[in-house]
């Protein structure tokens, strides 16, 4: 299973942004994207069978780059958490972390992504899908640093990340 964090986007660049935010690529982004396209694309090359994008822009916008070699379906279980969403939600004084934890974890087990997935998505929503895949039952209290068109591939249960 390849994944791949969105490119730099409009809102990486603001503190102050959320990521309910559905901002476009920087100009920058769009160079991440060139530099590392052709050698993420000859790594992948026909080991995919099924491609799933976010729906949120910078995810769509990233996954243009890969159109003339495969098709993605635009799957809302990708979308990044809100955490407009939690304060609407939330219960019992649950944290951000958990509230999130659960949210993904249940959105995520309905899909049935294999090794031969390519999802393009957010940083954080790799993170959990790391998780899964390594069998963690809960949120231990770190993340994978996964960078702005970074490659994670995970196979076996292995973890490897490119770029």
């Amino acid at each position: 299973m390849f994944l791949i964090r969105h490119a730099e986007a409009e809102l990486n660049l603001d503190d102050s942004s959320s990521c309910d935010d559905d901002s476009p690529l920087t100009v920058a982004g769009h160079s991440q994207i060139i530099s590392k396209f052709n050698s993420y694309k000859k790594y992948i090359g026909c080991k995919v069978e099924s491609c799933y994008v976010s729906p949120m822009l910078r995810c769509i916008e990233t996954a243009e780059y890969f159109k003339s070699d495969y098709s993605f379906d635009v799957c809302e279980e990708l979308r990044e958490s809100s955490k407009s969403k939690w304060l609407l939600e939330r219960s019992n004084n649950q944290s951000f972390l958990d509230f999130y934890w659960h949210e993904y974890m249940t959105r995520l087990s309905h899909l049935n992504l294999k090794e031969d997935s390519l999802l393009i998505t957010h940083g954080g929503v790799i993170n959990f899908i790391i998780f899964m895949h390594l069998g963690v039952q809960k949120y231990p209290g770190y993340d994978f640093n996964v960078d702005n068109f970074q490659m994670v591939e995970i196979k076996n249960n292995l973890v490897k990340f490119h770029g």
